[in-house]
């Protein structure tokens, strides 16, 4: 688990794929949907002709996963509640489109807005500050 950014990685001509490339969601391991979503993208730059370096995670979410590691990393126990918050206030298929990054800002602040405030909000001003 790790909020590293792979993508930085690619070059021109070269781009890591899959694991390698960063398509892991930092947060939760979700790999296949994302490892989809990029291919999706990667083909498109192919087509185009343009750079692998613009092959990047979305911001958003890649902040999202950030801000959860933050927290993990330094109140490990504090996972369990958080999962267990987001799946007994909101419905599975909501989460699963969070996880797969297809929702919209404000279903993901309904998401984050299920969870534990004080760990987030603490990770938020330490982020930010």
């Amino acid at each position: 688990m790790t909020a590293y950014n792979f993508y930085k990685r690619n070059t021109n001509r070269v781009c890591y794929i899959g694991s390698a490339g960063g398509w892991t969601k930092p947060s939760t391991g979700f790999t296949f949907a994302n490892s989809m979503k990029m291919t999706q993208r990667l083909i498109s730059l192919l087509k185009e002709g343009v750079s692998f370096t613009r092959l990047k995670p979305h911001g958003r979410h890649h902040f999202y996963d950030t801000l959860l590691l933050d927290i993990l990393s330094k109140k490990n126990h504090l996972g369990r509640s958080i999962f267990e918050a987001m799946f007994n206030k909101r419905p599975p298929q909501l989460i699963l489109a969070f996880l797969e990054e297809r929702t919209t800002i404000w279903q993901e602040m309904s998401i984050i807005w299920a969870c534990p405030k004080k760990p987030f909000l603490s990770a938020l001003f330490k982020r930010l500050f």
